[in-house]
């Protein structure tokens, strides 16, 4: 199994873990998701299983991005055959005033997946101006096995997490913090992987504990995740909410990976961020920006600022089956 760290934070553009047999089957994984055009060579003849979130679109003053899509697909390859690997990168936060930039398109193509391309549109920006508009969610285009839609955001609430390999990506209707793959958050503390959250905390995942209300000095306690390999061992709780006002101010939490992360209650604090897939809570900071969201999550609103900027897209590539 993969350590959470190692993933989120190695400088490579690609990351290989060997060891497993992982969860589903294969022995290796790559994992792209640094934006820009990459190379995948096959090293073994057999089946692959590929991956991949879309990039979102960034928020626009208190309207949050749309997300992106997520899309699975199972090849037969030959050593030496090739991938192209396009990651798109995350739209751009904007005044309310303007429109937020558009995700990037996400594609791969090559020999093994034949003469379309899988592809995952990049979510299209959003606009909170007279004519407001809530941009267009991220999109599955071509010959996937599974895929499913992003979402879109909601006036003034917690960004929108990706879709998954569970579902189509989620909004959020009434709640600040950020939502995941579970669901919506309804309150400031951001959802889980598997469930949507109340109030300021973030919701617990299903063996993994969620963020708490941060209320001390240097506080992060934040939604913990367990290793995992495939997307569909991801089980991580909520980020919980930040708190401001006075001489201090205290950032909400982060969510676990496919969690959302918690939003800030008050002017002064920073709304919290999401790790991968989930939405970041809403920033009530009138001197910080909305951070940027994780892989394949809508920007996060902030509508005293400059919108969140959406998360950039990711591919992994599952090799080396299991006999």
């Amino acid at each position: 199994m993969s350590n959470v760290s190692q993933f989120l934070f190695s400088t490579a553009p690609k990351a290989i873990t060997a060891g497993g047999p992982g969860s589903n089957g294969y022995w290796r994984r790559d994992v792209y998701r640094v934006p820009g055009t990459f190379t995948w060579t096959a090293q073994k003849s057999g089946k692959v299983k590929v991956q991949a979130i879309g990039a979102a679109a960034g928020a626009s003053g208190g309207y949050p991005g749309a997300s992106g899509a997520f899309g699975e697909k199972t090849l037969t390859v030959t050593v030496g055959q090739t991938l192209t690997l396009v990651v798109g990168a995350g739209g751009v936060g904007s005044l309310a005033a303007a429109t937020s930039g558009n995700g990037g398109a996400t594609s791969i193509s090559g020999s093994p997946v034949g003469g379309t391309p899988l592809g995952l549109t990049g979510a299209l920006g959003a606009k909170e101006a007279a004519t407001s508009t809530f941009g267009t969610a991220g999109v599955a285009t071509g010959p996937w096995d599974m895929s499913f839609a992003g979402a879109l955001g909601t006036s003034g609430k917690g960004s929108p997490a990706s879709a998954s390999p569970l579902r189509a990506g989620i909004g959020n209707p009434t709640g600040s913090g950020g939502a995941g793959w579970g669901g919506a958050a309804n309150g400031s503390g951001g959802s889980s992987t598997h469930a949507g959250s109340y109030g300021v905390m973030g919701a617990p995942g299903l063996t993994s504990t969620g963020g708490v209300q941060v209320n001390t000095d240097n506080a992060s306690l934040h939604g913990k995740a367990k290793p995992f390999w495939d997307l569909r061992d991801v089980d991580s709780g909520g980020g919980g909410t930040g708190l401001g006002g006075g001489s201090s101010s205290y950032s909400g939490g982060f969510g676990g990976p496919g969690a959302g992360g918690g939003s800030a209650s008050a002017a002064g604090a920073a709304g919290g961020a999401s790790v991968l897939g989930g939405g970041t809570g809403v920033s009530q900071s009138a001197t910080l920006g909305a951070p940027k969201s994780g892989y394949g999550a809508g920007g996060g609103a902030n509508s005293s600022q400059t919108g969140g900027d959406g998360g950039d897209a990711l591919i992994m590539i599952f090799w080396d089956e299991v006999q």
